[in-house]
């Protein structure tokens, strides 16, 4: 719970949650009191709703603020296309600019 509560006060983007595997002949390997595996998938559950609100309210800040977001189209889409933007946010747009190709816009 300190780590989760830490976490939240924080303005961060997103976090990167996964949980720890043992792995045979580290130092950590041998160490007692190891996390039990549904303790650690319940950590990490926790922790990923947190980086889904964390993201959220950091889209919602960029869309108040009217933020341009850039960066290469990496698919297309129905109606138009996808990059990952330079605000490391999956966006989607309604042109078709070709794969490769540098796209940008507004965030909304």
């Amino acid at each position: 719970m300190e780590t989760y509560k830490l976490l939240s006060s924080l303005p961060l983007a997103y976090l990167h949650v996964f949980s720890y595997s043992k792995r045979k002949g580290t130092p950590a390997d041998k160490m007692p009191n190891q996390v039990p595996k549904d303790t650690k998938h319940a950590r990490m559950v926790q922790l990923t709703a947190l980086s889904d609100k964390l993201q959220q309210s950091y889209r919602q800040r960029l869309i108040d603020s009217q933020t341009v977001v850039r960066g290469v189209v990496e698919l297309h889409t129905e109606n138009g296309c996808e990059f990952l933007s330079d605000h490391y946010l999956r966006v989607e747009i309604d042109k078709q600019i070709p794969v490769g190709e540098l796209a940008s816009t507004i965030i909304s």
